[in-house]
């Protein structure tokens, strides 16, 4: 697993970013409520929301780990999709955004 991980926002979307990540957050928890309820559909909407807002954000994995969610999610597969929500909010934690350079007005 890798210890780094990073983000390239695109510039017309730089402002959203801690809202974006703040989100995400609140994602996280829903998620790990959802598997320990295993609610597969709460599990799947979840995730869905994953795969949308991920790669538009400049945050692919974010897409990549909500189709895996999903996925788990389909299969009923608890431990895998636990695994996944662990590795979710791993990723959050050492995710390193880079945001576009700004060019200074004269």
């Amino acid at each position: 697993m890798a210890s780094q991980f990073e983000a390239h926002v695109p510039p017309e979307l730089a402002d959203l970013v801690p809202e974006f990540l703040r989100n995400r957050q609140r994602q996280l928890e829903a998620l790990r409520r959802a598997v320990q309820a295993k609610d597969f559909d709460q599990l799947r909407d979840l995730a869905n929301s994953m795969i949308g807002v991920g790669k538009p954000y400049g945050f692919p994995e974010v897409s990549s780990l909500g189709k895996r969610i999903d996925a788990s999610a389909r299969e009923r597969d608890v431990a895998t999709a636990a695994d996944l929500i662990e590795l979710y909010g791993y990723y959050l934690a050492n995710v390193r955004v880079n945001l576009p350079e700004t060019t200074p007005v004269a």
